[in-house]
């Protein structure tokens, strides 16, 4: 009679756990994170099928790995937020595999298929782009996403509240007396987080000063082709800051959606002689750390990415911890939403208008 090969797999489904969590028990690593009762049921599956454990996967056996999808990654925003990740997963006996998506559904789509697939034990991910994607992803493994509050997403998440950022930013410039307010932006059509600041910033300036009073540039204003989607913020920003809608308007004060857009308004102003702030204030989202240097010293609003990156992780344990398999994970309605408040850091780009406005058209 030919004898029937058992698989890893077998146990899981015996024992009604991950593959995952067989290899982890089988191979005593990081086995601290399961209770007594999940590590019994796995020996116990593993013996009544007489499964043996591989010596050789066994000494060569590697700690799971969280997948992490993120937008962009160029900017220093997403950068600084992978090293949350990467050292609250470490510190729990996790790899991170890092996937840029660049707001593509298609790329997005692709590693969540990938996941699934290879079995991975969850993922951690800024925006979902792609809707069908993700809901097919969240019903085979545990999802953490980090992003606006606004978004109708169920399941753990990381709020960001890119309205209240939004306030603070409007607010500190209303108070120093500027009336006369540009706000610069990148395309809002695939960041919900950015149109959120946009329409707080909007809302604010709408409610205080004229309706005439406020200019939004977005980032179609050069010939066609020529800004794209690879193109940072950075570039972007020096771009907008070309747009002769911001001259002779009366404008005092610009808006950057990021600190990365600001940098280049700062650099493009700053070649045409315009003297930041004493000719005009500007300010930023994310305080990025090149934001608190000297020649720099940007205002900015910030979120505490590395808290949020970390809480995201801290979530992931949780439920991986509490949950043997993907069928409990979705018996157990509770959902962690977790939320920090945005704090507005001043610094030297802002300051009271100028009596005259010095944003005119250069000769």
């Amino acid at each position: 009679m030919k004898r029937v090969n058992v698989t890893m797999q077998d146990v899981a489904k015996l024992a009604n756990v991950s593959q995952t969590t067989v290899s982890l028990i089988l191979n005593h690593n990081n086995r601290s994170k399961f209770s007594q009762e999940t590590i019994n049921r796995v020996y116990n599956a593993a013996k009544q099928l007489n499964y043996k454990v591989k010596k050789s996967a066994a000494s060569h056996s590697k700690p799971s790995t969280i997948m992490v999808l993120t937008s962009n990654g160029s900017n220093p925003y997403y950068t600084s937020m992978i090293s949350g990740i990467e050292e609250t997963c470490y510190n729990n006996g996790y790899n991170v595999i890092y996937c840029c998506t660049y707001r593509k559904q298609e790329n997005e789509r692709m590693y969540l298929e990938m996941a699934i697939k290879d079995n991975y034990p969850c993922i951690l991910l800024t925006y979902p782009q792609d809707r069908s994607a993700f809901e097919q992803a969240a019903s085979h493994l545990p999802i953490v996403t980090i992003c606006d509050k606004t978004a109708a997403i169920q399941t753990d998440m990381v709020e960001l509240n890119n309205h209240l950022m939004g306030q603070l930013a409007a607010k500190h410039l209303y108070d120093l007396g500027h009336r006369n307010i540009a706000i610069l932006t990148t395309s809002l059509d695939r960041s919900v987080n950015r149109l959120e600041r946009v329409k707080s910033l909007t809302s604010f300036f709408k409610q205080h000063l004229h309706n005439d009073c406020l200019v939004l540039c977005v980032d179609n204003i050069a010939p066609t082709g020529y800004v794209t989607d690879s193109l940072n913020d950075y570039h972007a920003g020096y771009l907008l800051a070309r747009n002769s809608k911001l001259y002779n308007n009366g404008i005092t004060a610009i808006v950057g959606i990021s600190d990365m857009l600001a940098y280049g308004v700062m650099d493009c102003l700053s070649e045409r002689g315009i003297s930041i702030p004493e000719d005009v204030s500007v300010i930023g989202f994310d305080n990025l750390f090149y934001s608190r240097l000297n020649g720099i010293s940007l205002t900015t609003v910030e979120q505490h990415n590395e808290l949020l990156a970390k809480s995201a992780v801290e979530i992931l344990m949780q439920k991986l911890k509490a949950f043997t398999s993907i069928t409990d994970y979705h018996r157990n309605s509770h959902r962690f939403k977790v939320e920090c408040q945005p704090q507005l850091y001043v610094r030297k780009s802002t300051a009271p208008p100028p009596k005259e406005c010095r944003l005119i058209t250069s000769t």
